[in-house]
């Protein structure tokens, strides 16, 4: 049987939900945000400026990598690790006939 048979159209798992909500209208406030106002300079730089709220304001710092690291020897603990990550996650999990549902 095709995969395509196998699996349910991702429609079928589609949710949208919704709330309703008031929108009151704030003159000064649109105002401020077209202008700019709320802007603050990011990393220190005055022309780059982003919204006070961003996440990208929590990126203080940044360093590049050292090329150099790729090609020293990797640690046995190192190793161990990505053979974990390779794993398969079907081999890493318990199959559920070997849950013990009974106590709760």
């Amino acid at each position: 049987m095709p995969w395509s048979l196998q699996v349910e159209h991702p429609l079928n798992y589609l949710s949208i939900e919704g709330r309703s909500c008031k929108i009151y209208r704030n003159t000064e406030q649109h105002a401020a945000l077209e202008q700019g106002t709320s802007l603050i300079p990011w990393n220190g730089k005055a022309d780059n400026l982003i919204d006070r709220f961003d996440a990208r304001s929590m990126l203080d710092f940044y360093k590049e990598p050292d090329p150099s690291l790729k090609d020293r020897p990797k640690k046995p603990e190192e190793e161990k690790l990505e053979q974990v990550e390779a794993a398969p996650a079907q081999q890493l999990s318990l199959p559920p006939a070997r849950w013990d549902w009974s106590n709760t």
